[in-house]
């Protein structure tokens, strides 16, 4: 299977295979979820349970309208239409693990959580530097010196 068809509220979505820009999104979306919720998940509906109020987001982000580009769409609007929906979450949750076997997703999302660590550690190994050469000395602040 290369994609899904949805229709939601007589809209038509479609699920295809990640995109790096839908695995960052993800990425943001699921590190805001305690990992002990992640851990020992069984099937769609534990998935489901352990997103809690994520959900909607982790669905809109994984399937996109049809005719829109995945960068172009606009996930709060999808996020709520889905809200009032009588979409099968389980079926999309289901159907993303086909579109995305979790090997390989796992390995795609840990280079995208790995990149953005290293900008992070980066970010904050500069500010230090900065703080620290822009910090005056001691013998330039201390109220004894003398000249």
């Amino acid at each position: 299977m290369t994609e899904k068809k949805y229709t939601i509220n007589g809209k038509t979505y479609f699920q295809r295979k990640l995109v790096p820009g839908q695995m960052q999104q993800l990425c943001g979306v699921i590190s805001l979820v305690s990992g002990n919720r992640l851990a020992g998940l069984r099937g769609s509906g534990d998935i489901i349970v352990a997103l809690g109020s994520r959900m909607l987001s982790v669905v809109a982000i994984v399937i996109t309208p049809e005719g829109v580009r995945v960068k172009d769409k606009d996930l709060k609007e999808i996020e709520d239409e889905l809200f009032e929906s009588d979409a099968d979450i389980p079926e999309i949750v289901a159907d993303f693990f086909v579109l995305n076997p979790i090997d390989s997703l796992l390995k795609k999302l840990s280079g995208v959580i790995g990149k953005m660590s290293d900008r992070i550690t980066k970010t904050v190994e500069d500010a230090m530097k900065s703080k620290t050469s822009s910090s005056p000395s001691q013998e330039e602040t201390s109220p004894n010196a003398t000249t």
